[in-house]
């Protein structure tokens, strides 16, 4: 009996093993089927096999990656003038154009670096054709068999700064301005400035690599001055020295890098198809000499150099603390660091920021306001202020709008660092049809509104919450990160908190942080010499 009862077991324990089996090579086929077409690059080079998905996933993948940065494009470009809203250039109902500038038929696709492309990427003039422009071939033709390398007239070297044009001289032998304005009073113009990884911006006793070449403002003065309506792309991931182009084209779209599709996204902005949505992820000055770290960048004296003398690399001496882009820009004002300055651009601020960060035009108008505020507990993220943001499109044609929130934090003389203002939440819109409106919650964290401060906690440092009025902005599309200035009169565009001091240390650490902050390198001078912790720390 044992025996028996022995071998049904053992049928069983093997029927049993049999399913096991069964069920994991189900599910291994399940995995494999499912993975293997978005990894068989991967595992065909893990198995030595030649790297080879499908032509059916190939072109699935081309198809969304197109669609995608075609989106990416139109959504992210930034609109920065429109006089006179010559655009879209559907409204002028405008077929023909003039393209101008070498970086029109060479545009930059992304970074000197990994970003890079392949020469696939379609150009701006079959992008423009898609739409049902008809392109100048005559001075086209001239711009794209001209190499980057050919032009001269540059600030600083062509190699290094990327300013290349023509002078006038080249584009009068392929056709003289006034036939161009026959073709077309339209003139489609290019700018950029491009870097990567080990290629920062240059800047020689002469000027720098982010402002326009004397070829390129040469170009531009006589595009204006023959009565053109000027349009000027600005293709750079920089932030460049626009003065020039602010004073003489009529509409001013920054494209950044564009990928390999991204010309057919700038292509359907200029006839209206898309509207842009994108704001400014710095501040855009008139002079780079204005920024906080200008002379402590790329800077000659800033090398290290051997016995000899001879350098053999170089660094850079951040000693602006947080006070860069916009923190800078906005604190500076506020403490009345521009309050000499007067130009042909303005006085104060105006006549030093270009562009302030955040902002971005639309080809309609919106109106936002600040409706509710709540505020909630989160175990992950502690209090919590909720924003109920309504916006509503004002204007004759949809669009999507961006709802921008910052906040003024109470500052100390001889407490810790803070900026005059600061981004705290952003959200968009859907598409808005005029007279649609959409409500937008934007969430803040207490915690978020936190500074490290050094010598806080008896000198062990933390981050602390000052105690005091926390006055919050709604920006608009044109003020940006100036909006703590714009919004001086506004009502619904504000909102005021008044929290207590509180110093996260110990065992009262932020909510998110796995343990109180602390500082982790000594704060007085040691022997080597290194005062850590200390905004003027030097190596001695």
């Amino acid at each position: 009996m044992k025996k028996a009862g022995s071998a049904k077991q053992g049928k069983h324990r093997a029927h049993y093993l049999f399913l096991v089996f069964t069920a994991l090579l189900l599910a291994l086929g399940i995995a494999v089927d499912t993975l293997y077409p978005l990894y068989s690059q991967v595992i065909n080079n893990a198995l030595g096999k030649e790297a080879r998905a499908s032509d059916d996933i190939v072109q699935s993948t081309l198809a969304n990656s197109r669609s995608m940065n075609i989106q990416l494009q139109e959504e992210g470009s930034v609109l920065l003038k429109n006089e006179g809203n010559v655009l879209p250039l559907s409204v002028t109902n405008t077929e023909k154009v003039n393209v101008y500038g070498i970086l029109s038929a060479h545009h930059y696709k992304g970074g000197s670096g990994s970003s890079s492309t392949n020469s696939e990427a379609a150009d701006l003039k079959t992008a423009l054709e898609s739409e049902g422009f008809e392109v100048n071939e005559a001075i086209w033709k001239l711009i794209q068999e001209s190499e980057l390398g050919y032009a001269t007239g540059s600030t600083v070297d062509n190699g290094a700064a990327g300013q290349y044009e023509l002078a006038i001289s080249e584009y009068e032998k392929a056709m003289s301005f006034a036939d161009a304005k026959a073709y077309s009073e339209t003139a489609i113009i290019t700018f950029g400035s491009n870097g990567g990884e080990g290629s920062d911006g240059v800047r020689t006793d002469d000027g720098n690599s982010l402002e326009l070449g004397e070829n390129e403002k040469a170009l531009l003065k006589r595009l204006d001055e023959e009565g053109f309506t000027v349009i000027a792309l600005i293709n750079s991931s920089y932030v460049m020295e626009l003065g020039p182009v602010v004073r003489h084209a009529d509409a001013i779209l920054w494209v950044g890098g564009t990928g390999l599709y991204g010309t057919y996204g700038i292509a359907t902005l200029l006839d209206g198809k898309a509207n842009p949505s994108g704001r400014l992820v710095d501040t855009w000055m008139y002079d780079q000499e204005t920024a906080s770290n200008y002379y402590t960048s790329n800077s000659a004296e800033a090398a290290y150099v051997d016995e000899s003398g001879k350098a053999i690399g170089s660094y850079t001496n951040c000693s602006e603390g947080i006070y860069v882009g916009y923190r800078w820009y906005e604190t500076a004002d506020a403490e009345g660091y521009w309050d000499d300055v007067s130009n042909e651009y303005g006085s104060g601020y105006e006549g030093v920021v270009a562009y302030p960060f955040g902002y971005g035009l639309s080809y309609t108008t919106f109106e936002e306001k600040i409706t509710n505020v709540s505020t909630q507990d989160s175990a992950e993220r502690g209090t919590q202020y909720v924003f109920t943001v309504q916006a509503a499109n004002t204007g004759s044609v949809a669009g999507k709008d961006v709802i921008e929130l910052y906040v003024q934090k109470p500052y100390i003389n001889g407490g810790v660092e803070t900026a005059q203002v600061e981004l705290v939440g952003f959200g968009k819109t859907q598409t808005l049809k005029p007279g649609d409106s959409e409500t937008v919650a934007i969430t803040v964290s207490v915690e978020d509104m936190t500074s490290y401060d050094v010598n806080a906690d008896g000198g062990n440092g933390a981050y602390v919450l000052a105690g005091g009025d926390y006055i919050f902005h709604l920006a608009s599309a044109q003020s940006g990160a100036h909006c703590w200035k714009t919004n001086l009169s506004s009502e619904d565009r504000t909102y005021t908190a008044a929290l207590d001091e509180i110093v996260y240390a110990g065992e009262n650490k932020r909510p998110s942080d796995a343990v109180a902050a602390s500082n982790q390198l000594e704060t007085t001078a040691n022997d080597t010499g290194i005062a850590s912790n200390d905004a003027s720390a030097e190596i001695g």
